[in-house]
Order: structure tokens, then sequence, then C-alpha cells
């Protein structure tokens, strides 16, 4: 499920790279930043059921915090959610 999530964040963040209109682009960031944190939430089972270390879980949890906020300022450069 790992290896489907992380994929699933990287085709949202290429898609909203690729379309034409704001509003797509919105829901295809917001759609990668959900997905991000859902693999976090993964590598957290994972060291839990001690297939990771926790050296190496804060590692990912770093760059998860990096690509959420990237994906944050996206989502507000093109008008942000509806009703936020």
């Amino acid at each position: 499920m790992l290896k489907n999530t992380s994929l699933a964040a990287v085709r949202c963040v290429v898609e909203g790279a690729n379309a034409y209109g704001a509003v797509e682009k919105v829901h295809a960031f917001a759609a990668a930043r959900q997905a991000v944190g859902v693999v976090a939430s993964e590598l957290e089972m994972l060291r839990h059921e001690g297939l990771l270390t926790t050296a190496d879980v804060e590692v990912a949890y770093g760059l998860a915090a990096r690509e959420t906020a990237m994906l944050t300022r996206l989502v507000a450069k093109f008008g942000g959610l509806p009703g936020r």
C-alpha cells in the first residue's frame, strides 16, 4: 500500500503541474498533499511494527513536511480550496 500511495502523490503533483485551470491545479495539489499525509501514517505503522527504524521515519517525516509545505503553497498560489 505504501508504494501505491507514494505513487499516487507523485501522480497528483504531475497532474497538477499539467493542469490548465487553477481549479484543477488546486484539486490535484490538495490530493497530493493528502496522499503525503497517508504515506507518513503508513511509515509510522511500519515503524511501530519494527520494519523501519525511528531514524528512518524521522528522515521521511522531514521530507514529507517539506513536500506538504510546497503543496500548501501551491494550493494557496492558485486560489486555495473552496470554502476555506
